[in-house]
């Protein structure tokens, strides 16, 4: 593969020790579960190491948006977590990002390519 997203990934999550709310860990896991090959979930089950999990626990900042079709729930929740903890958030989904944007509010994020599994 040209550019694999774990060897941009990594210097990232490797500088502190990262965070993950609970709904994204499940999500990835069920993902790779599902969808990852064998390389895959060895290098999912290297890069979980390098982070703590923690509740799903959004800023209120961020949960006082109103809910849309741009705005969806599941995301305000995620971003508004790393809100919560002053994290960036890592994401491909940059989308939501300038939907928040486009109230006026900022976020601190850390915007990587979209990737999908491919069975490595």
């Amino acid at each position: 593969m040209e550019k694999p997203i774990h060897k941009e990934l990594m210097p990232v999550i490797l500088q502190k020790r990262g965070i993950v709310c609970e709904s994204v860990c499940s999500e990835f896991q069920e993902l790779i579960s599902m969808c990852g090959g064998p390389n895959e979930k060895t290098r999912a089950k290297q890069f979980l190491k390098h982070l703590r999990v923690v509740p799903d626990c959004p800023s209120e900042r961020l949960m006082s948006l109103p809910t849309t079709r741009k705005l969806a729930l599941k995301n305000k929740v995620v971003f508004g977590t790393g809100d919560y903890w002053h994290a960036p958030t890592i994401t491909a989904n940059m989308a939501f990002v300038r939907a928040v944007s486009q109230t006026g509010m900022s976020l601190f994020t850390i915007e990587h390519r979209p990737r999908a599994l491919v069975g490595d």
